[in-house]
C-alpha cells in the first residue's frame, strides 16, 4: 500500500464527516513510512489518528461507552462471553462508522481499498496532547503510549 492509498483510505473514511479534522499515521506504519518513503508492508494494520472537535470526541466516547469497551476499543469485561461472539475489531469499525457517517457501500469501498489490511483508528479531540484526563486515561492503560504516538505521528491531512 502506498502513501496515497493511504490518504484514500483516510478520505473515504471522512467523507461524509463536514467536522473539521486532522488525520495523521502512527506507529507501525509511520515508522514503515519513515524507513521506505513510498509504502508500508511490514504492519499488519493501517495505524490513523483522528483528531475531532471535542463534541465529537464525546459522541464517540457515548457509544463506546453504551457498547461496552472504553475509548481505546478494549472491553470494559475481556472475560465476558459476549466477546466470544463479536470482533473488538469490528465493534471499533462500527463505532467509527457511526460517528463518520460511513454506509454499507463507502464501507465496502474502504475495505476494498485496504487490500485485505486491517485499519486501526484511535479518535482523540484537538489537543490531546496537553488534556490531563485524556492523557492520565491512556497513561493508566500504557504509560508509552501517548508518547510513543507523539513521537512517531505523522500529519496526512487535515479539513
Amino acid at each position: 500500500m502506498d502513501i496515497n492509498q493511504i490518504k484514500e483510505v483516510a478520505r473515504l473514511i471522512v467523507k461524509n464527516f463536514s467536522g473539521q479534522k486532522k488525520i495523521f499515521l502512527f506507529g507501525s506504519t509511520a515508522r514503515d513510512l519513515e524507513v521506505n518513503e513510498d509504502t508500508f508492508s511490514e504492519s499488519q494494520d493501517l495505524d490513523l489518528l483522528f483528531e475531532v472537535d471535542p463534541e465529537v470526541f464525546e459522541q464517540y466516547c457515548q457509544i463506546c461507552q453504551s457498547d461496552g469497551f472504553d475509548l481505546f476499543g478494549q472491553p470494559h469485561d475481556p472475560f465476558s462471553a459476549y466477546w466470544g461472539y463479536y470482533s473488538l475489531s469490528e465493534m471499533r469499525w462500527d463505532v467509527i462508522r457511526n460517528v463518520f457517517e460511513i454506509d454499507t457501500s463507502l464501507s465496502k469501498e474502504i475495505v476494498a481499498l485496504l487490500g485485505g489490511k486491517k485499519v486501526d483508528i484511535i479518535l482523540f479531540p484537538f489537543d490531546w496532547e496537553n488534556n490531563n484526563e485524556i492523557l492520565n486515561a491512556i497513561n493508566a492503560r500504557d504509560p508509552k503510549f501517548s508518547q510513543n504516538i507523539q513521537g512517531d505521528k505523522k500529519l496526512l491531512f487535515e479539513k
